[in-house]
């Protein structure tokens, strides 16, 4: 029978066997990103310069914990932006960080950029006119309506060849391996990291522009609930 007063011996060198096969842990140095030249931080985030987005993003994406090592808003901005220019597996991305945490970051990233995203979507005939899906009048009247549809066409023709610019830009469009849901917020998120590039001045790959395809197919009627919204549009239209 063991003595409640004296330690159990098999525990003790189980902890002496365990102390010793401890490894200590290392934590790598952070580097500084915002030091790096601007060509290196091109090619990797399609930025080459990121305190704007950290400005930006920072307060949307910090993380609030009292851990001495958590991840910085830095370091979570420059994998999703790693993840978006790239569009290779997480384990890729990941380098020094887990899968999990590269994930994580992406969609911190992708919802906070989805907030300063507004506007219309255009489509063609082939889609219902909805809220937020424009389509053309499908017969015109002379004046506001036939105004609209020029416009649209214009627009349109200048979204398919951005489809393409926003393709070479990030790599990560061309082939998603998310759900449909994450994948909607991805898009999003490199439209909107689209449009702060161009106001930034950002450069663009170079891209094949290619004429856009018409499909003059008129859907039903009742599924057309957004011609309230284009006619305001049509009035508002100069």
């Amino acid at each position: 029978m063991d003595c409640p007063f004296i330690a159990n011996p098999i525990d003790i060198e189980a902890q002496m066997i365990r102390n010793a096969l401890r490894r200590e842990r290392f934590f790598r140095p952070r580097q500084d990103m915002f030091y790096f030249p601007e060509e290196y931080l091109w090619e990797r985030y399609r930025f080459s310069r990121l305190i704007y987005l950290d400005d930006l993003l920072g307060p949307h994406i910090r993380n609030i914990t009292h851990r001495g090592r958590a991840l910085t808003s830095t370091q979570m901005l420059c994998a999703a932006l790693h993840f978006f220019a790239n569009g290779s597996f997480l384990y890729n991305i990941a380098e020094h960080l887990g899968k999990a945490t590269v994930c994580r970051s992406i969609r911190k990233v992708a919802l906070a950029l989805k907030c300063h995203f507004d506007g219309y979507l255009l489509g063609d005939r082939g889609y219902p006119c909805l809220p937020t899906l424009l389509t053309p009048n499908p017969d015109p009247q002379t004046g506001p309506q036939l105004h609209f549809n020029v416009a649209h066409s214009r627009t349109r023709a200048r979204v398919v060849n951005t489809i393409g610019i926003l393709k070479a830009r990030f790599q990560c469009l061309k082939k998603l391996r998310v759900t449909p849901a994450r994948a909607c917020d991805i898009i999003v998120s490199c439209v909107v990291l689209h449009n702060i590039a161009i106001n930034r001045g950002e450069p663009h790959p170079a891209v094949q522009l290619f004429p856009e395809d018409d499909h003059p197919f008129h859907p039903a009627a009742d599924v057309q609930d957004g011609r309230a919204i284009r006619d305001i549009v049509c009035k508002n239209l100069r």
